[in-house]
C-alpha cells in the first residue's frame, strides 16, 4: 500500500505567481539602485525569487508528489530543503504547529508538521551539507529540523497525521 500527495495545481501556481513578484521587486530594487542597502536587498530578491520561479515553475510543468507515505516511512519532496526518505524508525515523532512572524506590521501565519528525527538516525545526515545546514538552522526557528508545510497539501495536517499512522499506529504525535 502507497499514498502519494500533490500538492494542488492552483496552490503551485499561486506560488510560481509569489515568487515571479518577488523576483520582478528585486530587479526593480537592484536597478533603482538609491544606495547600497537597496541594491544589495534587490540581489537577495533576484536570488529567492529566481530559485522559487525555477522551483515552481519545474513544479507546474512536472507534476510529482510531494509526499509519499508507505510501509517503509516517508519521502518529504516538499520544499527545496527537504529531507527525502525517512524510515518509520528513525522518525522519534512529529508535531503540529503554527509558525507566526511579523512583517510590516502584518502576521503572517503557517501552519507546519515539524518531524522530529531519533537521536542518532540519519535522517539529517544524508542529507547535503546546504539541506543540513538549513535544516539546523530550521530546527533552531521552528523547533522542528523537518518541516512540512501545510499549504502544499490538498487537505489538513491531522489529516496527514492520520494517514501517517495507518503505516506506523506508533507514531508519536507531540503536543
Amino acid at each position: 500500500m502507497l499514498i502519494e500527495i500533490l500538492t494542488p495545481w492552483r496552490t503551485r501556481f499561486k506560488l510560481f505567481v509569489f515568487s515571479a513578484l518577488f523576483l520582478a521587486a528585486g530587479v526593480w530594487l537592484f536597478l533603482d539602485g538609491a544606495t547600497v542597502s537597496r541594491e544589495a536587498v534587490g540581489i537577495l530578491g533576484i536570488a529567492f525569487g529566481g530559485l522559487g520561479v525555477a522551483y515552481f515553475g519545474v513544479r507546474l510543468l512536472f507534476r510529482a508528489p510531494v509526499l509519499r507515505i508507505d510501509l517503509v516511512g516517508i519521502t518529504d519532496r516538499s520544499s527545496l530543503v527537504s529531507a527525502g526518505h525517512m524510515r518509520w524508525d528513525e522518525i522519534g515523532g512529529v508535531k503540529i504547529y503554527t509558525f507566526s512572524f511579523r512583517t510590516r506590521g502584518r502576521t503572517i501565519q503557517q501552519r507546519m508538521l515539524g518531524v522530529y528525527p531519533r537521536a542518532g538516525s540519519g535522517a539529517v545526515r544524508r542529507a547535503n551539507p546546504v539541506k543540513r545546514l538549513m535544516m539546523r538552522r530550521g530546527g533552531r526557528i521552528a523547533d522542528a529540523p523537518i518541516n512540512i508545510a501545510e499549504s502544499v497539501l490538498p487537505f489538513t495536517l491531522e489529516e496527514l497525521v492520520d494517514r501517517m499512522r495507518q503505516f506506523c499506529p506508533t507514531l508519536d504525535l507531540r503536543y
